[in-house]
């Protein structure tokens, strides 16, 4: 009764409705994961691998968040909180906003450290689907992050692990995931270097589908083949946004992965990451 009362007061009065958010899921994102595989054994598994695992989580989500912040030094602002007993394992969280701007009160506003973390999470995602927007998500992210995701990767191989999780925010769906050693194969892949060209490429199109799951659209461009592109997280709810008005026609600007066979100039296959989009401008 005391709470029912606490969320009506707070409902008439705008100074009181980001405390209201915050005392209703205080955890602006978080990430479950349950290991699996032959590297467990009943519910155990090597402790110097799965320590290994998630510093290089840790670090590449701080990398992450670092790229979006386009700041020089960024701290190591994940915790993990001891889940239920019983079995392997983890649970990474980004703590509340400490405080939120006058202008954004009543806002859902997510730290660098939470796009971070739904970024990660859309990309093992997009490993486990083998989803032709993997390359392009993974090239595009800063060099380090990218290291710590192939050591990421790589720990999951070497440790015969594969696991389901899920990833919770804030006004969003939660997106059940699940990575099998295939799924870190291909990711490991997609984060180590190989022969490949970015350019930026500008198309008219419409935005044709939206998977929270994957952070991923699917565009209709003008005058050539339907793609899947990965969508940064800063840019999924406008993308959401459009996808809900079937027909209309925008301008994208993306970063295209050009794929070649190693050491020669065969294209093997591109990979689109958005960087921003808007509707396109009406004309006379």
């Amino acid at each position: 009764m005391a709470r029912r009362s606490l969320e009506a007061l707070a409902a008439q009065r705008d100074d009181l409705e980001a405390a209201l958010l915050d005392l209703k899921k205080p955890i602006q994102e978080s990430l479950d994961l349950h290991l699996r595989g032959a590297g467990v054994k009943g519910h155990a598994t090597d402790t110097a691998s799965l320590g290994y695992f998630m510093v290089q989580v840790s670090e590449a989500v701080k990398q992450i968040a670092k790229g979006m912040s386009g700041r020089s030094r960024w701290s190591h602002n994940l915790v993990s909180v001891a889940p239920s007993p019983g079995s392997v394992r983890l649970h990474f969280e980004v703590p509340p906003m400490k405080a939120l701007q006058a202008d954004l009160r009543g806002t859902e506003v997510a730290s660098f450290d939470a796009q971070a973390l739904r970024a990660m999470a859309n990309l093992l995602v997009q490993a486990e689907s083998a989803a032709e927007s993997l390359d392009a998500a993974a090239q595009s992210l800063p060099v380090p992050a990218r290291t710590a995701v192939r050591h990421i990767a790589k720990t999951i191989v070497d440790s015969h692990w594969k696991f389901d999780g899920r990833l919770e925010a804030r006004g969003r769906p939660t997106v059940e995931l699940s990575l099998s050693e295939a799924g870190a194969q291909r990711l490991f892949r997609a984060a180590t270097e190989t022969d490949s060209d970015v350019v930026p490429v500008t198309l008219i199109g419409e935005c044709d589908g939206w998977t929270w799951s994957t952070g991923t659209m699917r565009f209709l461009a003008e005058r050539q083949k339907p793609f899947s592109a990965s969508v940064p997280p800063n840019l999924q709810q406008e993308v959401a946004q459009l996808v809900s008005v079937p027909g209309n026609k925008v301008v994208a600007n993306f970063l295209a992965t050009h794929l070649s066979a190693a050491g020669t100039n065969r294209r093997l296959r591109t990979s689109y990451v958005l960087v921003s989009i808007k509707n396109e401008p009406m004309t006379n």
